[in-house]
């Protein structure tokens, strides 16, 4: 699995784009990269496009896994008092992709300092990063 994360300082987005085979592995190298880039000190939000990633070989306990480690990732980060929470919205290119993400989005809900939906439609998900105010469910 490769990916690429780019967000210069100063920018309002930060984007990670995903290649290949999805692993254990990649998810965790990827998501420890950008918390340690990203999270700790700015509420950029962050757009993961997954659309040239297959995750069709994912298995229930390599999600399971990679939600444990996201939560005990995501406990350890310090968030300065009127920062907000950032949001973070992953975009995949088929329904299969979408179901496997979202076992992994779920639980997460309210149980980590981030704000998580998950998209087909990549207008709706900037969108969603970008606007201010309530929440909203993820696409299906």
């Amino acid at each position: 699995m490769r990916y690429e994360i780019d967000g210069r300082t100063g920018s309002s987005l930060a984007v990670v784009t995903t290649h290949g085979q999805g692993t254990l592995e990649g998810f965790r190298a990827f998501t420890a990269d950008l918390v340690g880039r990203r999270l700790p000190s700015v509420t950029v939000p962050v757009l993961v496009d997954h659309r040239d990633l297959d995750l069709s070989t994912m298995q229930k306990p390599d999600v399971d896994a990679f939600r444990r480690y996201v939560a005990d990732l995501l406990s350890t980060i310090r968030r300065e008092p009127g920062a907000g929470t950032p949001r973070l919205a992953t975009l995949v290119a088929r329904r299969l992709d979408f179901g496997i993400v979202r076992q992994w989005e779920i639980p997460l809900e309210g149980a980590v300092p981030i704000v998580h939906r998950t998209f087909l439609d990549p207008d709706a998900a900037l969108a969603w990063l970008t606007a201010r105010g309530e929440e909203t469910p993820a696409d299906e």
